[in-house]
Parts: C-alpha cells; sequence; structure tokens
C-alpha cells in the first residue's frame, strides 16, 4: 500500500545549476548524525535520501553549502497536510509555490484525480536544475515568479482545489505575515491553502509572546 510518506520520495538525479546542487546522501545506524537529528526531535531512519542544497560546491569539504531541503521523514512530515489534503478533496488542480525538490509535486502526480498542477518558482537555477525532471508530465506547469507577485497574474475565475506554499527556507516566526498574506490571497482561489510549517511557528510565537510577558512581569 503506498503511504503519503512514499508519494513524496523523490528520484532525482544528483546535479548542479549555478548555486543549487541536487545530492544523495545516506544516514547510517548510531552515525553521530542520526543522533543530534533524534536529540532534535526529527529524527531519521537509517537509509537514502535526497537534498537540496545552496552555495559553493558541496563535495569540497570546506563548503559552506546550507540544505534547503531533503526528502527524510521528518520534512515529509512537515507536508503532510497537503497531501493528505490533495486525497481527501479528490483535487483535479493543484497550486504550488516553491519547487523546492518537488516532494509535493511529486505527490500530486501520484494521484489519478489530479488533472494540472501549476508550480510558482522565484530561481531560474532551481527550475533548470529540478523542473525537467517532472515537466516530463504533462500536467506539470512550472511558472517563474515570485509567489507573493503571482497572486494578480491568475485570469479571474482561476481556482484550485489545494494550495500549498513553501518559499521559506528556516522557520522564523517573522515569516507568519507571509503565510497570513498568501492565505489571504489564495485562499480566495483555493478550496484549501497552506503553508508549510504553519502550526509549528504558531506555536513557536505563542511561546515567545509569553516569553516576553514573563520578562517584562
Amino acid at each position: 500500500m503506498t503511504t503519503w510518506l512514499d508519494r513524496m520520495t523523490v528520484d532525482l538525479p544528483e546535479g548542479s545549476v549555478g548555486r543549487y546542487h541536487i545530492r544523495r546522501f545516506t544516514v547510517k545506524p548510531g552515525s553521530v548524525h542520526a543522533l543530534k537529528l533524534a536529540l532534535s526531535g526529527r529524527p531519521i531512519p537509517p537509509g537514502e535520501y535526497t537534498k537540496l542544497v545552496v552555495g559553493d560546491d558541496p563535495d569540497d569539504k570546506y563548503s559552506q553549502a546550507r540544505l534547503w531541503m531533503s526528502d527524510t521523514p521528518a520534512e515529509k512530515r512537515d507536508h503532510a497536510m497537503a497531501v493528505l489534503m490533495m486525497d481527501e478533496l479528490k483535487a483535479r488542480r493543484v497550486l504550488i509555490n516553491g519547487l523546492g525538490l518537488g516532494m509535493v509535486l511529486k505527490a500530486a502526480l501520484s494521484f489519478d484525480h489530479v488533472e494540472r498542477v501549476d508550480v510558482v518558482e522565484v530561481s531560474d537555477e532551481v527550475i533548470k536544475l529540478v523542473g525537467p525532471h517532472y515537466e516530463q508530465d504533462q500536467r506539470v506547469h512550472i511558472i517563474k515568479g515570485d509567489a507573493y507577485e503571482a497572486t494578480g497574474w491568475w485570469p479571474t475565475g482561476t481556482r484550485w482545489d489545494v494550495g500549498w506554499s513553501d518559499i521559506w527556507m528556516d522557520l522564523d516566526t517573522d515569516d507568519l505575515a507571509g503565510h497570513a498574506r498568501l492565505n489571504w490571497s489564495y485562499g480566495q482561489r483555493c478550496t484549501w491553502h497552506g503553508c508549510w510549517a504553519h502550526e509549528l511557528l504558531v506555536a513557536r510565537r505563542r511561546l515567545e509572546r509569553e516569553e516576553e510577558r514573563r520578562y517584562e512581569g
């Protein structure tokens, strides 16, 4: 039986375009890396995974390249709601802001009821690196642009069953303003729209405010 986790496992080939790089990596049982992730609350089972990094050559031992995203179980869970809503609503049209590794796009294309997926991506390099792999499926339409600006591009009456926005590299409560903006803009065009890590950031903001009140008190 195919699970929502399976639907998001990518099969991109390794490669580089400009500052963006796709690489495979292995998590071994008992490794220091695996232990650190487990202690952080985001454990990764041993296995083979794919990551997207940005910066200089990640194969250089002195590289300062930063991890953008990976198809590990923890990161898949961050996107689970989008996939679950595609299934629940039997979505025919899907909007994705932010291409990345294409995990949510891969999941969308695994559903027979999905007829079209519009993807908005701001980076030419990401489009060139990742886009061709998915554009072999005629349901995929990748558009270069900023997700915030794109809200005004679509013709009157354009709607999607599910919309998902994942355009942020880090978890930062300051991004909640962007969530609100996109939820308002695309909420009018989507039966359901969500943003990456929204619930987590709302909880973090609540804790920040509680800490501020304790400090002020």
